[in-house]
């Protein structure tokens, strides 16, 4: 999966995989996360 691949190619840490992406995000936690 992509978190897997970046975690162990880039070496970052913490990622999470957001159901919906960053539209859901905006929708649904925090209307001020600019769409488009």
């Amino acid at each position: 999966n992509a978190i897997r691949q970046l975690e162990d190619e880039f070496g970052f840490e913490n990622l999470f995989n957001l159901k919906g992406g960053i539209l859901a995000w905006s929708k649904e936690i925090d209307a001020s996360v600019p769409t488009y």
